[in-house]
């Protein structure tokens, strides 16, 4: 009976982490489609999805900024977010200490 009750738990603790990643790749999505619209030149929602879908070679204004400026910035800060995080989980990792903090070291 035990073994059922751990399988239902461990169950239930999978669930909720899929739950939360997927919310996080639905965030993770919208705020870059926020990103891509808000800037000194406003566009449009429609705008920028049409000019991701369209690719790097339209000929609008959209597309320019969008696929020049705003996109690899908005990457640029993804990844930099991503490593940065990846580098505190080694620090904590390396400290063996979940408060670990990058003055640690």
């Amino acid at each position: 009976m035990a073994d059922r009750d751990g399988a239902a738990i461990y169950q239930a603790i999978v669930r909720k982490r899929a739950i939360v990643c997927i919310g996080s790749l639905i965030g993770l999505v919208l705020l870059v489609l926020a990103d891509l619209m808000i800037g000194p030149s406003w566009i449009p929602i429609h705008d920028v999805v049409t000019t991701l879908f369209d690719g790097p070679n339209g000929e609008t204004t959209s597309t320019a900024i969008v696929w020049s400026v705003r996109l690899p910035m908005t990457f640029t800060c993804i990844f930099v977010g991503a490593s940065l995080g990846l580098a505190g989980v080694k620090v904590q990792t390396i400290c063996n200490n979940p408060l670990a903090s990058p003055y640690t070291l």
